[in-house]
């Protein structure tokens, strides 16, 4: 085994190997670098494919002089990091280094020894200590609240425009790991501590708009893991209780109900304390309509896909969008339509009955100095952050 062999009297070179942990799998994988340059990315023909949220296509090299190893970002979105600083330009590693693509984690291993082996070999994800480093730095993060949000306005429909709310978008401020809340948040769920982040994002975008301003209608998001249980309302709880000027929605995502009566539970007690609900990405999987009947939203927020599809299909895909939109509506519930991107998406939106939506068409994500201005009075004391227990 590797293992075994990383142990021994250094032999001849035989080459370099990549230890890594695959999204969605229980396993390491043992990948060797078997020529050079050796490519790393999604697309096809790399010789480490990734299939991960945040890798490019064409995600960075590895590369051999004849005496050093060398690792290059090909320009990737979300950056190639050895032992946890950024790659701005070519630079040597070497044995033991710990090297992310995106938030995808590897060792570099040289394994010296002059027997074969094959190119992938299956191990245990205990097998790899280097994954404590992954959760060392997730602990980081939420321990020193190394979190901003960013905010995109949602928008009534009419000639107007008039900005009814702004949904909260965390971001991540810690060199090593991605900025965006998609991928940290993958990534804390792997240490049990995405819990944790989403109320560290909900916590820190509540605060930032109380120190701009007295009143604002704020969509804030939770993550699967906070679902079926009390803790979640407790710590909503808290914050409506530390900023009550702040009109609160918890947005809830379609997939993450595996339970009506769950939900039907959460909307209660979250109506009791003032918070308002919105189902996001509705339709993104299947459109579950039973939810809506047994556990009523205000706000239903239509997956983007919807949108880009409207005007440009045959017009049964435009008859469904209203009736689905129709539907709602005769719940007493208020649509919204995400992913706008120009005036044909949003008259196809205003057709088929939405009363408001959000997109780029509108505006970007921007941080709150930028939406709100700069900060009017102190921080404020802000709702403890404790992970606690069912």
């Amino acid at each position: 085994m590797l293992g075994a062999m990383s142990q021994r009297e250094p032999a001849p070179e035989t080459g370099w190997v990549l230890e890594g942990y695959l999204e969605g799998s229980d396993s390491l994988v043992v990948t060797q670098v078997s020529s050079f340059p050796f490519r790393i990315g999604r697309g096809a023909r790399m010789g480490l494919r990734l299939n991960s949220k945040g890798v490019s296509s064409l995600h960075a090299e590895l590369t051999h002089d004849g005496v050093r190893l060398w690792v290059r970002d090909l320009d990737s979105t979300n950056g190639t990091y050895v032992n946890r600083r950024r790659v701005r330009e070519p630079q040597p590693v070497h044995d033991g280094d710990v090297l992310h693509f995106a938030t995808s984690e590897f060792v570099l291993r040289l394994i010296r020894d002059d027997s074969s082996e094959e190119r992938t070999v299956y191990r245990t994800i205990e097998d790899l200590p280097q994954r404590a480093g992954g959760r060392q730095r997730i602990a980081q993060l939420i321990d020193r609240q190394a979190v901003v949000a960013y905010y995109q306005p949602i928008v009534r429909l009419d000639e107007e425009r008039e900005v009814v709310g702004w949904e909260a978008l965390g971001r991540g401020r810690m060199e090593g790991l991605p900025e965006s809340p998609a991928l940290l948040l993958d990534r804390a769920a792997i240490y049990g501590r995405a819990a944790e982040l989403s109320q560290l994002f909900r916590v820190r975008a509540a605060g930032l708009v109380a120190e701009r301003t007295d009143h604002a209608t704020l969509f804030l998001n939770c993550h699967p893991d906070e679902l079926g249980g009390r803790l979640l309302v407790a710590q909503l709880e808290d914050l409506r209780a530390a900023y009550p000027d702040i009109d609160l929605v918890l947005e809830i995502h379609e997939r993450a109900v595996t339970d009506v009566s769950q939900l039907r539970q959460l909307v209660a007690d979250l109506s009791s304390i003032g918070i308002r609900t919105a189902y996001d990405d509705f339709g993104a999987g299947q459109a579950r309509l039973l939810e809506l009947v047994e556990a009523t939203p205000a706000y239903v927020k239509f997956d983007k896909a919807w949108t880009r599809s409207m005007g440009k299909r045959d017009g049964r895909h435009d008859q469904l969008v209203r009736t689905l939109v129709s539907m709602v509506h005769d719940f007493g519930i208020v649509p919204v339509c995400e992913g706008i991107e120009d005036e044909q998406q949003l008259d196809a939106c205003r057709e088929a009955g939405f009363v408001l939506g959000q997109g780029f068409m509108f505006a970007r994500p921007a941080s709150a100095d930028r939406v709100f201005g700069p900060a009017t009075r102190g921080r404020r004391a802000v709702p403890r952050l404790d992970p606690g227990s069912e």
